[in-house]
């Protein structure tokens, strides 16, 4: 079966009952092992993760990388029976690695359930564990990108660390639909601010508070743009790399209520230039939202962009494009606009636009 299906508007969608192409490279891995010349003889079916992993271009230095970040997202995943069940089927313990993949196999449905038959783990949790393992590998390789991120913005500025109380989800609300419009002014390549506006759904009532979260590529502000929503302060910034706002509801909505609200987010002490010849605005969620927005306006800018592409990735994987891209209409038009009506879970989904 395919990843992707069809919207109604006729545009493709990862399809969130199916593995990404990610995923699919990953139960490749398990049938072929964590051997380093087994890897290597099926380069060419494991090329996603092995650039992935690696940012060598020696086969048997990719495969090893490869290797040591499955170990470590595996042992990552903890001692429930998802963690050791994902240990089992890729055989990251002492004299496992050289298992056949059908041993492998059958330990891993006995590491969920003793009782269990190999083909209805297939079924039912299979899946499961390659998607919390790729999810895992991208929460490593994303914090390990941040660190350096962080280093180099020391130099200027670091928030400090969020209380670890803070850092945590938004339980009270599922996303409906949002609006991002980011402005590239003047003679900065980079967008000086974003304008975001969500509208959501409270499923837990009367809660007031709100946690912005944004990645940390910049030194970001946050302001209100309407009068629901008021910022009360910046927290911090988590291990991650996000920096996380405290933003106040005037009026909390009750359970059920469907409300609208806006933010500006502003971003200070960017280079004029871009270092690199690409940038994006995209949205990835653990939920699926039904209507997301992203405009580019460059009504005030001095120069614009070569090249405009809409894209679907599996997230954190950015800046390479992983899952389907369509490249914008050329156009005169100074708003590039991109809807897209479904927004999968664990999925970037955004505009894409380069320089050069």
């Amino acid at each position: 079966m395919s990843d992707v299906t069809q919207t109604s508007h006729g545009a493709p969608r990862p399809n969130p009952d199916n593995l990404d192409a990610m995923g699919r490279e990953l139960l490749a891995l398990a049938r072929a092992g964590l051997v380093a010349s087994r890897i290597i003889e099926r380069r060419a079916t494991l090329s996603l993760l092995l650039e992935f992993a690696s940012e060598s271009s020696e086969r048997r230095k990719q495969a090893e990388d490869l290797i040591s970040l499955v170990v470590e997202a595996c042992d990552d995943l903890g001692p429930g029976c998802l963690g050791e069940s994902a240990r089992k089927f890729y055989g990251t313990g002492q004299g496992e690695r050289e298992f056949p993949y059908e041993r492998r196999h059958a330990n891993a449905a006995e590491a969920w359930n003793p009782d269990i038959e190999v083909r209805s783990w297939d079924r039912r949790h299979r899946r499961e564990i390659i998607t919390e393992l790729e999810h895992m590998m991208l929460n490593l390789k994303r914090e390990k990108e941040q660190s350096s991120l962080r280093d180099a913005l020391a130099q200027k500025y670091l928030p400090p660390p969020v209380d670890p109380r803070h850092d945590r989800p938004n339980p009270d609300f599922e996303r409906l639909e949002f609006r991002a419009e980011t402005h590239i002014i003047g003679s900065d390549r980079r967008p000086i601010f974003t304008d975001w506006t969500y509208r959501d759904i409270a499923i837990r009532g009367d809660q007031q508070y709100h946690r912005v979260f944004t990645q940390m590529e910049a030194r970001v502000t946050i302001e209100s743009l309407c009068d629901f929503v008021e910022v009360e302060r910046e927290l911090g910034v988590n291990r991650f790399g996000y920096q996380i706002w405290l933003v106040r509801f005037v009026d909390p909505p009750k359970r059920g209520d469907i409300y609208e609200w806006s933010i500006r987010k502003r971003f200070t002490g960017l280079p004029q230039k871009v270092e690199k010849d690409w940038l994006s605005l995209a949205v990835s969620q653990p939920r699926n939202i039904e209507r997301g927005t992203l405009i580019v306006n460059l009504e005030e800018a001095q120069e614009h962009p070569k090249r405009f592409a809409r894209f679907i990735t599996p997230k954190m994987t950015l800046p390479t494009l992983r899952g389907a891209v369509w490249p914008l209409p050329e156009s005169k038009e100074l708003r590039k606009t991109v809807v897209f009506e479904y927004l999968a879970p664990w999925h970037s989904h955004g505009i894409y636009w380069w320089w050069e």
